[in-house]
Formats: structure tokens, C-alpha cells, sequence
């Protein structure tokens, strides 16, 4: 029989570090060359700003936009 979606779930909640941590690795496996940068920032945020690609300076921190504005 197949379970319900409503159902309680089998474990505890997954944190969104394990979550970030199972993508990153997933990403890695599938796109050997590229670099990926997970987000930063409060988990109930009401805005949310999304970027194409890390630049020189996020690649070098890990963190997204790295580069000051001014």
C-alpha cells in the first residue's frame, strides 16, 4: 500500500544543513566542473534575491555575493 503524503513521517525532520549538504553532493557527482554556492540567510525570509553564477570573489569565500557594492 502506498503512503499517505498527510501521513506523520517516519523520522525526525530534516535539517536544512542536511538538506543543503545531500544537494551539494548530488550536484557534485552530476557536474564534476562546476561551483555551486548555497544560500545564506534567515530560513523564514520574505524576500529572496537569486544569482546566475558565482564570481571570482564567491568562489574564493564560498559565500554568495561576496564582491562590496559601492
Amino acid at each position: 500500500m502506498q503512503s499517505s503524503l498527510f501521513s506523520e513521517p517516519a523520522g525526525p525532520a530534516e535539517s536544512i544543513e542536511e538538506i543543503y549538504a545531500e544537494l551539494l553532493e548530488q550536484g557534485k557527482a552530476r557536474y564534476p566542473d562546476h561551483t555551486f554556492i548555497l544560500g545564506a540567510g534567515p530560513i523564514d525570509a520574505e524576500v529572496v534575491i537569486v544569482g546566475e553564477s558565482p564570481g571570482p570573489p564567491d568562489t574564493a569565500t564560498g559565500k554568495p555575493f561576496s564582491r562590496a557594492f559601492g
